[in-house]
C-alpha cells in the first residue's frame, strides 16, 4: 500500500481504498459464516448429543455445499440457501433473533 501519512492521517488512493474496504468486508463475511456454522455445530452437540464423528461429517457436508459452483444452473450463496429453507421447510432464517457485537 502506497499510503501517505499527513499529521496522523492516512491518505489512500481511490483504488487502495476500494481494495482495503473489500478486504474488510470479505473478512467480516467469512467470520460471520464461520461463527454461524460453529453455532450450528454447538447446537447439534448440546441439544442432540452429537459428538466428534457426526459433527465432523456435518462440517464436511457444509464444506462440500460451499464448494459447489452451482446446482441446476443457480449459484449457491447464502440467499439461495435461506430461500430454499423457507420454501421447502417453512424455516425463515431471517426471523432469527441475534445480537451483533462490534
Amino acid at each position: 500500500m502506497n499510503a501517505l501519512t499527513k499529521k496522523n492521517t492516512i491518505v489512500l488512493s481511490p483504488d487502495e481504498y476500494v481494495r482495503a474496504t473489500n478486504d474488510i468486508y470479505k473478512t467480516a463475511l467469512e467470520d460471520g459464516v464461520r461463527q454461524g456454522i460453529a453455532a450450528c455445530l454447538l447446537c447439534l452437540n448440546m441439544h442432540y448429543d452429537w459428538k466428534k464423528k457426526r459433527l465432523s461429517r456435518f462440517a464436511g457436508g457444509v464444506q462440500d455445499i460451499l464448494k459447489l459452483p452451482s446446482v441446476l444452473g443457480k449459484d449457491i450463496d447464502g440467499n439461495t440457501v435461506v430461500e430454499y429453507l423457507r420454501n421447502e421447510f417453512g424455516i425463515d432464517i431471517d426471523e432469527l433473533e441475534m445480537e451483533v457485537k462490534l
